[in-house]
């Protein structure tokens, strides 16, 4: 319906043991990075550990994703696991947490976010801005904004079954 706003983002959330504490990925990095906020993000390949994605706003609140990804994997220690890539045009919008939205949105403060748990890793075919571009609002500027109406993308799963697979893309 016109009266509902842009939606914030369109994707899916996987929710993947916990013992899957390392995420890579081929996108924008080192840091979280959104639609409205890449540029100074370059493109490259990127290593860090799940549990240290988290960033800790004073309220929590959406955090941590990764900008315009072409593949993405989560493994544990030894180097098993999951990726992830689109399949055609176009990028992914990536985040891992090692805790649930639920557990997010259920948190008044940072140190309140139960942490530890199962792997969350969110992948989207897009996310809006976080907008904020003067001191006096939050709006987000219309070309960061999801467009409202029916959205399609197509991933590849794949499963890491052999150490160092992921050097390379599924």
């Amino acid at each position: 319906p016109a009266w509902m706003p842009p939606p914030p983002r369109v994707g899916l959330e996987l929710t993947l043991a916990r013992g899957l504490g390392t995420v890579t990925w081929f996108g924008r990095g080192p840091g979280e990075c959104y639609a409205d906020r890449k540029l100074g993000c370059p493109v490259g390949r990127y290593e860090q550990r799940v549990a240290d994605t988290h960033v800790p706003y004073l309220f929590p609140t959406e955090n941590g994703n990764r900008s315009d990804v072409r593949w993405c994997a989560v493994t544990n220690g030894k180097g098993f696991g999951l990726a992830v890539a689109p399949v055609g045009e176009g990028y992914l919008q990536v985040s891992a947490h090692d805790y649930s939205s639920r557990d997010l949105g259920a948190a008044m403060h940072s140190h309140e976010v139960v942490r530890g748990g199962d792997t969350t890793l969110t992948v989207d075919a897009a996310t809006m801005g976080v907008g904020g571009d003067d001191t006096w609002s939050r709006a987000i500027l219309p070309q960061y904004l999801v467009p409202k109406g029916t959205h399609r993308y197509t991933l590849h799963l794949h499963p890491i079954s052999s150490p160092g697979e992921v050097a390379r893309p599924p």
